[in-house]
């Protein structure tokens, strides 16, 4: 059956693309064999946040004795399904609107611009297809989940209501995530990473202030340690080994966090797309592959797994399909952690031929800090010479908001001089706390105790 586009996946690496060759009046196939929205929609981006606010509500029911009550697990999670319900249904209605025609089946096999389904169907884009297949959970070898007790994140959540107790195996963005938000809904907690800290691949004092906030929130931290068995019965029974010593813990439930691996489709390599070792699928700054009427975007086309950096990607493909010339080229993509105080952080390459400095600011002199109860900091590093700033940590509430902003910082190569100049943070507000930081690196902050500036090592 010919189509102008197809495209294989409906979550962020897909549905975007998919919109806007609709709406530019291409005739697009869009194929989903599980749930419009991808990852990000049912198991990840959208139902971890709602979890994550549900769970920052129960700690401030906790924290003010004026306010009364507590949240109920189970109502927690009958709201959460809605709201991917409702997300879910708003994602058909866009693609409906944009004129795509969706395919609810699995694309079993690509063969050059054609896609075979499982239903027998074979759907053609004669102007290209896009792989937008995603990822998959991954287990440590010799493990596996029954979903009962059990889980990785996609099970997790249709257990029902929160677990009495559960050991999260994984301290990655999933895995603390999972625990701060689990332990704020009153389970018992227990977080095991197999290296030295909490977000590993994240700046140190991240990882310094996670550890904080995890304990604070009950949260059994063990690191430098792996599982080496489970067995489930009526309860889960695990053993430790930390240091040579193996230890035992029973708990209700065990939720594996331990990364995501592309997933695959027959004849993508006798199609002529290039795959690297790690199985994701190569692509130029157009998200092009090794065969020109074949794109990839999301997961599948590389780390880091995150659904903003698909939805780009996904933008990219579109528009190149459609004749015109976008690249990606040094993408300046935000981590985001959204637990309380969220943590940004955006980055770029490092040369260990020059010299850095880093200030950092702590929020607890702002009004906005006190008010909110949620005490964080502000960390810049940037070239000694000239001022460009590479590197921006935020950690307070609500920084996930001021990520874009980071990144645009980072992106334009802008200098410390360049945001005090014109550059007005509103009052109060914390997002001064960013404002207060290029001002210490120039001795011009009003609002810091105790700040930092020093020689940052590459």
């Amino acid at each position: 059956m010919p189509y102008d586009v197809v495209i294989v996946g409906g979550g962020p690496g897909g549905y975007p693309a998919a919109i806007l060759l609709g709406r530019k009046g291409y005739k697009v196939a869009l194929i989903e064999k599980n749930l419009l929205g991808g990852e990000c929609t049912n198991y990840g981006c959208v139902p971890t946040k709602a979890l994550l606010n549900a769970a920052k509500t129960s700690n401030h029911l906790r924290e003010y004795d004026w306010i009364k009550g507590g949240i109920e697990g189970k109502a927690v999670f009958d709201w959460i399904r809605e709201i991917v319900s409702e997300t879910r249904k708003g994602i058909r209605h866009l693609l409906e609107a944009s004129g795509v025609e969706i395919f609810d089946d699995e694309a079993l096999s690509i063969n050059n611009n054609c896609i075979r389904l499982r239903s027998g169907k074979e759907l053609c884009g004669q102007k290209g297809v896009l792989l937008a297949i995603g990822s998959d959970p991954v287990l440590p070898s010799g493990f596996s989940v029954d979903g009962v007790r059990v889980h990785d994140n996609r099970t997790l959540l249709e257990t029902g209501e929160p677990p009495e107790s559960i050991l999260v195996v994984g301290a990655g963005y999933v895995g603390v995530e999972f625990s701060y938000a689990l332990s704020g809904l009153g389970s018992d907690v227990y977080l095991v990473e197999i290296l030295g800290r909490p977000l590993p691949q994240m700046d140190r004092d991240i990882g310094m202030l996670v550890r904080q906030v995890l304990s604070r929130q009950g949260v059994k931290q063990f690191f430098k340690t792996s599982v080496q068995r489970i067995d489930v019965d009526d309860r889960v029974n695990v053993s430790l080994k930390r240091q040579g010593e193996v230890q035992g813990i029973s708990v209700s439930s065990v939720l594996f966090a331990t990364g995501r691996r592309p997933r695959r489709i027959k004849g993508i390599s006798s199609s002529g797309v290039r795959i690297d070792d790690r199985g994701f699928i190569k692509t130029d700054c157009s998200m092009r592959t090794s065969n020109p009427r074949i794109y990839a975007a999301g997961d599948v086309a590389g780390p880091p797994l995150l659904a903003h950096k698909a939805i780009v990607e996904s933008i990219v493909a579109a528009e190149n399909i459609a004749g015109n010339k976008y690249c990606l080229k040094d993408l300046v993509i935000p981590q985001v952690v959204y637990i309380e105080p969220e943590i940004v952080e955006v980055s770029t390459g490092l040369d260990p031929g020059k010299e850095y400095e880093y200030v950092k600011i702590r929020t607890d002199a702002l009004a906005r800090s006190r008010i909110e109860g949620s005490p964080g900091f502000v960390k810049l590093v940037y070239e000694k010479d000239s001022g460009r700033i590479v590197k921006i940590i935020l950690a307070y509430s609500n920084a996930s908001e001021s990520a874009g902003e980071a990144a645009r910082i980072i992106a334009r190569r802008l200098t410390i001089m360049d945001l005090e100049d014109g550059t007005v943070h509103p009052h109060p507000t914390l997002s001064e706390a960013f404002a207060e930081a290029y001002y210490y690196a120039s001795g011009k902050h009003v609002h810091v105790i105790g700040g930092i500036k020093k020689k940052y090592k590459v």
